[in-house]
């Protein structure tokens, strides 16, 4: 999103919101890029999401114990 300085300064609160949402403002002063208003902690993108995903789940497979069946764990005591 790009925004005129004059115009960001009655509007710092909601874009100060949209950047937490993970928007990035683009700050313009006469048409020109002069600064930029970007989220602290960037949302992983889809790629990473994927790998956190594959993680996750490789580490799951490893633990888990395929010789007991979780309806019967119960009765194996």
């Amino acid at each position: 999103m790009t925004v005129a300085v004059a115009d960001a300064k009655a509007q710092l609160a909601k874009l100060v919101r949209l950047a937490e949402s993970g928007d990035d403002i683009v700050f313009t002063r006469h048409g020109n890029s002069v600064g930029r208003l970007i989220p602290v902690k960037q949302r992983p993108n889809l790629e990473r999401r994927r790998r956190i995903f594959d993680c996750i789940r490789s580490s799951a497979s490893s633990k888990a114990t395929p010789e007991l069946d979780a309806a019967r764990s119960q009765d194996n005591k």
